[in-house]
């Protein structure tokens, strides 16, 4: 009797090598958003050391250019 492969299950539902090319074509979109967005996440931990104010300008900022589009533009 042969020994059973770990993951037969997985290899059952799923095309693990179709999916591992998927996950290396997606890699750069994903990693530019999560560094898109930790930019803006640092940029406004800056602002909290500067005071309660200045975080709440930082962030109402953040939050209106975004909604309104004009992030894109930057």
């Amino acid at each position: 009797m042969e020994k059973k492969k770990a993951g037969w299950c997985l290899n059952k539902f799923l095309d693990v090598e179709e999916a591992r090319k998927q996950v290396l074509l997606a890699l750069p979109m994903i990693l530019t958003n999560a560094f898109y967005y930790a930019v803006r996440l640092i940029s406004v931990m800056f602002a909290g050391y500067l005071g309660q104010l200045e975080l709440a300008g930082a962030t109402l900022a953040t939050s209106w250019a975004t909604v309104t589009g004009f992030a894109f533009m930057g």
